[in-house]
C-alpha cells in the first residue's frame, strides 16, 4: 500500500489543472508526467517508497523528493540492477 503522502503526491499530479508540474527541479508538461505516473507497475512504486526510507538527510521538500523519485523509479530501478550485475560480474 503507498503511503499517505505518496497517494496524495498522484493525486495532485494526476489531477491537477495547470498545464506544467516540476520534477527534479524542471517544469514538466503535466500530460508527461501523469503519463510516465500512470505507467508505474507496483514494483516501480515499491522500489521508490525503499527509496524514501533509504534517505538519511533531512528531506526539506518531502512532496518534491516523493515526486521526483516516482517520476524516475522505472528508470533508475533498472540501473540499479545492472549495476549490480556488473559488480557481481554477471554481465
Amino acid at each position: 500500500m503507498i503511503a499517505p503522502k505518496g497517494r496524495k503526491v498522484l493525486h495532485e499530479v494526476l489531477n491537477t489543472s495547470k498545464p506544467t508540474v516540476r520534477v527534479s527541479g524542471e517544469d514538466r508538461p503535466q500530460a508527461v508526467v501523469a503519463g510516465k505516473l500512470m505507467k508505474l507497475t507496483h514494483y516501480d512504486i515499491q522500489y521508490a517508497i525503499e527509496k524514501f526510507h533509504e534517505q538519511t538527510g533531512k528531506i526539506k521538500n518531502t512532496r518534491a523528493y516523493l515526486l521526483t523519485i516516482l517520476y524516475h523509479a522505472r528508470e533508475q530501478s533498472y540501473l540499479d540492477l545492472m549495476n549490480l550485475g556488473h559488480r557481481n560480474g554477471d554481465f
